[in-house]
């Protein structure tokens, strides 16, 4: 295996591309990274970078609950909590198994101890509450802050919102109003 991370960029559809291609998630469901230095993560074959050429800046917020909950990727693929879990892994954050579905991502959160607030940062969980900014009407949303702008604006990426497994990303106003997992 090669040291080599593709160039990830983002295409006027908004859908996160390698090269000529959509992201390889077969590739994807395959990572496992170890521990990471949270500021400078290293990339592998196994990652790609959406921060686009930003790290997790020092003073982000990140939970270490002493039970993270975590036993492998319980989520069905190429939904969105299938993604938050691969992203966050990506990241070298913690993130559980078994959430339960997207609106239910906060509380169990907090139940084993993760920051949950109505702060953003980058890589923290985006939790929708059903119908909330197109969220399902029945079982919400979940996604990954890849940017927090100075307007009050983030950057999410998220899947399955245009289609199963495609990674999207867009850009959400008033980021107070939505509830965080750090």
């Amino acid at each position: 295996m090669a040291d080599k991370v593709a160039a990830v960029s983002v295409d006027s559809t908004g859908t996160w591309t390698m090269g000529n291609d959509r992201i390889d998630v077969d590739r994807l469901t395959r990572a496992t990274p170890g521990p990471a230095d949270l500021h400078h993560a290293k990339a592998t074959e196994q990652t790609v970078d959406l921060l686009n050429d930003t790290d997790i800046p020092a003073d982000t917020t990140v939970s270490t609950p002493a039970a993270t909950g975590d036993s492998g990727n319980a989520y069905p693929w190429g939904q969105c909590t299938w993604w938050a879990y691969v992203r966050r892994h990506q990241l070298g954050l913690p993130v559980g198994s078994y959430f339960g579905n997207g609106q239910a991502w906060a509380s169990s959160a907090a139940r084993l101890g993760y920051s949950v607030d109505a702060t953003p940062t980058v890589g923290a969980i985006i939790v929708f509450a059903p119908g909330q900014a197109g969220a399902d009407l029945t079982y919400g949303h979940v996604a990954i802050v890849e940017q927090v702008h100075g307007d009050g604006s983030v950057t999410i990426s998220e899947s399955n919102v245009q289609g199963l497994g495609v990674i999207s990303n867009r850009t959400l106003a008033n980021a107070n109003q939505y509830t965080y997992i750090h």
